[in-house]
């Protein structure tokens, strides 16, 4: 090889960068893996445990990505749980994911009972049932009945009126019988003291008497009519004037059936039996008394009766007027009022029913009664979804992908910002939305690895860089060793890119590429900071036999040191943990690419190609 270096450095270089380039373009294809699970073989107790579990439950069922929502405020009420609807209905929209759980839908599915299509399809269907059972009917019907209720309502009006006017001047006759009744008593009191004649005087009095009974008797008949008229109206039992006016004529029927015409009817026969002689003076006179005293209490209790039935017969004229206006006019309206009715009932019924079959639409909003939220099963799914104080919940979300692949780490990037976007004006728009569980550790787990490994390979090639500059006291070779050891490490874990992962379809450990760089940078540079100082020392001005010999000088000793290091990593290859397997054949065959290639090919050959600008500018300095 010393030979060829010296006599062939381009062909000796070109050897040497192909298939380091060819391996190191597999590198932009690495996708770590972060399942712990795939390090172990799969007849382990815990991978078993795992298989039973996606062969029996749904995938991802232990490991679900988890949604917390934590707002300023108790989020049990209608509007917080239709925007966590919202949530759950954008997350479930996903590429990749299988179902989502949550307090608006504890299964995994969309409570079809809650959507406002279905809801409103429910009230579709009872509208249409009750436009149909209305139209059975006839409207006629109510039109008539109404125009009977308007015409009654004129039949009370007008009697209402009569009474009124009746009531006054019953008032009136009441006041005047009272006074005569008085004056008549006196007589009587007066005929009792010894009137010498009194039999002319007692058959007038029981004729006055028994027409003035008659009267009564004619005027209670009349009263009764209108009471019992009052009595079955139903209107008139829900309007306190005319409940109490019917009150007051209840009253007037009584005291003139049992007081004024009883009164005034025995008053009348004991004065017809004084005139015909078949008493005695003294006992005919004290019975015309009795009853004139009856029918004298009776007559003044009548007046007040009276006076207080006028009013309310006043006041029940009026009403009864305006019952009967309105009657009439809803009579005239009602028949074309009912047929648009039916018309909008069936229209609005088709609509809802219509609406009804959109349960994935625009119409499939979410409504929950507040009735529910005090229901025990609520309660019971609150305890799942909810903390207590109601102000923060959960969504167990199960991807369909592994939980530990780069496709499910993707994912949980896409879940985060649809739950985000969801809430937007709606009642959570200032809640917090955060994501946890295996795919979004693992997700943060690889966002801070790529960037503290950018940060570990920056820092270690700058101190191997300022170390070999110090040693070597020039540039340009110091940059082109750590260069050549930055394509030994792509090409090393291009190739395991390649076997693990192309091949062998197992993803490759994310601790694999950044432990291979720490060991290979400082192993490569090593080794060739040697190869460097023995090319230095044999050919100061960059003479290529100076090159051919310090190679064949130092290669029996570093190519023996980079076979043992190799083989002690690849004997990692003999264990069972999928990850020092991975880790042992990487840098085992890092450690033999900068063996064998870079240390005995491309490094000596570069070192003849630029012969003394190698060390630049450290001779310069020394001329």
């Amino acid at each position: 090889m010393g030979e060829l270096v010296a006599t062939r450095p381009r062909e000796v270089l070109l050897a040497g960068l192909v298939p380091l380039i060819l391996l190191a373009a597999f590198f932009p294809f690495l996708k770590p893996g972060y399942d712990p699970r795939g390090t172990l073989p799969d007849s382990t107790p815990s991978n078993q445990g795992f298989d039973a579990i996606a062969r029996h439950f749904p995938v991802n069922a232990i490991l679900p990505d988890w949604i917390v929502v934590t707002a300023p405020h108790d989020m049990r009420e209608v509007e917080s749980l239709a925007a966590l609807e919202q949530i759950a209905r954008q997350v479930s929209r996903v590429p990749g994911i299988a179902s989502v759980s949550g307090i608006t839908r504890p299964l995994g599915d969309p409570l079809t009972e809650a959507t406002l299509a279905y809801q409103a399809g429910i009230v579709g269907d009872q509208l249409k049932k009750a436009a149909g059972e209305a139209g059975a009917s006839n409207p006629s019907e109510l039109t008539d009945g109404l125009t009977q209720l308007g015409d009654a309502s004129s039949q009370i009006s007008n009697g209402a009126d009569v009474a009124h006017s009746g009531s006054k001047q019953l008032a009136q006759g009441a006041d005047k019988l009272v006074d005569g009744l008085t004056q008549l008593s006196h007589a009587t009191s007066q005929a009792q003291g010894g009137s010498t004649q009194l039999r002319d005087g007692a058959r007038a009095l029981a004729n006055g008497l028994e027409d003035a009974a008659q009267q009564s008797q004619q005027l209670l008949s009349a009263l009764q009519l209108v009471h019992s008229g009052l009595t079955k109206s139903l209107g008139c039992s829900l309007d306190p004037v005319c409940n109490q006016s019917r009150t007051g004529l209840q009253q007037i029927v009584t005291l003139v059936e049992s007081e004024l015409i009883p009164g005034m009817r025995q008053a009348a026969q004991g004065a017809r039996q004084l005139a015909d002689g078949t008493t005695t003076l003294a006992s005919g006179l004290t019975q015309i008394d009795d009853g004139m005293k009856q029918a004298r209490a009776g007559a003044a209790k009548l007046a007040d009766g009276q006076t207080q039935l006028a009013d309310g017969l006043g006041k029940l004229s009026g009403a009864t007027g305006q019952l009967a206006q309105g009657a009439s006019q809803a009579g005239s309206q009602i028949g074309a009022e009912t047929t648009k009715s039916l018309d909008g009932l069936s229209k609005a019924a088709k609509a809802l029913i219509e609406l009804g079959k959109a349960k994935d639409g625009p119409g499939a909003g979410f409504y929950l009664p507040p009735s529910v939220l005090k229901s025990p099963e609520f309660a019971t799914v609150s305890q799942l979804f909810m903390s207590p104080d109601g102000r923060t919940a959960r969504f167990a979300v199960l991807g369909e992908a592994n939980a530990f692949s780069q496709e499910a780490m993707d994912r949980s990037h896409d879940v985060l910002a649809a739950a985000q976007s969801a809430v937007k004006a709606t009642a959570l728009a200032s809640a917090q939305i955060q994501a946890t569980g295996i795919p979004p550790i693992n997700a943060d787990l690889q966002k801070y690895s790529s960037r503290d490994f950018g940060l570990l390979a920056i820092t270690s090639l700058l101190a191997v860089l300022f170390i070999l500059i110090v040693l070597l006291r020039s540039l340009v070779g110091p940059i082109l060793l750590l260069l050549s050891v930055v394509l030994s490490y792509a090409a090393a874990v291009g190739l395991a890119t390649l076997a693990w992962q192309m091949i062998l379809g197992s993803s490759v450990d994310s601790v694999v590429p950044v432990a291979a760089f720490i060991l290979l940078v400082a192993v490569g540079s090593d080794y060739n900071m040697l190869l460097m100082m023995r090319i230095l020392e044999e050919s100061p001005d960059g003479s290529r036999e100076g090159v051919g010999r310090a190679l064949r000088m130092t290669g029996g000793v570093i190519t023996a040191a980079g076979i043992i290091f190799a083989g002690s990593m690849l004997a990692m290859m003999a264990g069972t943990v999928s990850m020092l397997r991975q880790m042992g054949f990487t840098v085992g065959i890092g450690l033999l690419l900068d063996t064998f290639v870079v240390r005995s090919m491309v490094v000596p050959a570069l070192a003849s190609l630029l012969r003394s600008g190698i060390w630049w500018p450290r001779l310069r300095r020394r001329a």
